[in-house]
């Protein structure tokens, strides 16, 4: 079959930002850590200009400390709209009680499978559909994908082969795939099963068809269940990351308060919760 057109490059805003930060250096500089469609590079660098504006730096250590700062204000802020967000889909979905009755086998396979892999799923039964659709109709000399042709000739085999035990490959591997040789294994099926080939390819786009619906169910129906469920089960965990970012921010506060004393050859006393706000308070960014 013929191949696909060669990618050019990034095609949507999303990949253009990905590609852009992929070719910034290392460095705090560098590095943004706005959300693209959801936040603004405005407002981070007015943030950042604000908490400098605040804290004063006059080192490269509180430089540093006070760039740490804005991140985690940025990530509380994040929770906070996270936290606005549940509030209003769970008011909207009228609350916890539709979980006890909805059939949450599609959530699971989400959960199980993947979006991903439940995506290729859909595309791979969709091109098995095609591909036995036009198989009896293509041009016997014309080329195919040789991972097409057996993919084709292997479903069809295993679907006329079923409960019976897997051993070698039913067919000769080709030395060059056209389809007059997946038109000739078919018809040899056809003849050893006994049914036309007509009614194996459609046995074979039957199987890709449900294959392909369950996945499609999946996605549209499991996903909005496993963000409901996220949704109203997440409260806690919102409640968690709020005190640890709350705790990450105490302690860089600390930090820095420790490192413009010693630079300006100031005294200060500890906090006797100074441990505490400590590694296990802290959060990833």
């Amino acid at each position: 079959m013929a191949k696909g057109q060669q990618s050019n490059g990034f095609k949507t805003d999303r990949g253009r930002t990905t590609i852009v930060s992929a070719l910034t250096s290392n460095g705090s500089r560098s590095f943004t850590p706005v959300l693209p469609g959801i936040e603004t590079q405005v407002d981070w660098d007015s943030r950042l200009a604000c908490i400098k504006e605040s804290l004063s730096p006059g080192s490269y250590l509180e430089e540093q400390l006070s760039y740490k700062v804005a991140l985690t204000l940025q990530q509380w802020d994040r929770l906070d709209r996270f936290e606005r967000a549940s509030l209003i889909r769970s008011m909207e979905d009228g609350g916890d009680d539709i979980f006890h009755h909805v059939d949450d086998s599609a959530r699971r396979l989400v959960m199980e499978a993947g979006i991903h892999a439940l995506k290729e799923r859909s595309a791979l039964a969709a091109h098995i559909i095609e591909l036995a659709t036009a198989a009896m109709n293509m041009a016997p000399e014309q080329p195919i994908a040789p991972a097409d042709g057996r993919l084709l000739l292997e479903l069809a085999f295993a679907l006329e082969a079923k409960g019976q035990a897997v051993g070698e490959p039913p067919f000769d591997e080709p030395p060059q795939w056209t389809w007059s040789i997946v038109q000739e294994g078919l018809r040899e099926l056809s003849k050893a099963a006994g049914k036309p080939v007509e009614k194996i390819l459609l046995a074979v786009c039957k199987q890709a068809a449900e294959q392909r619906q369950e996945a499609l169910e999946a996605l549209e129906q499991g996903v909005p269940q496993l963000e409901r469920c996220l949704v109203h089960d997440g409260t806690p965990l919102i409640h968690e990351y709020h005190s640890k970012v709350l705790g990450r921010l105490a302690k860089l506060l600390n930090l820095y308060g420790q490192a413009q004393a010693a630079r300006l050859g100031l005294n200060i006393v500890q906090p006797v919760d100074a441990h505490h706000n400590g590694e296990n308070g802290d959060v990833s960014g």
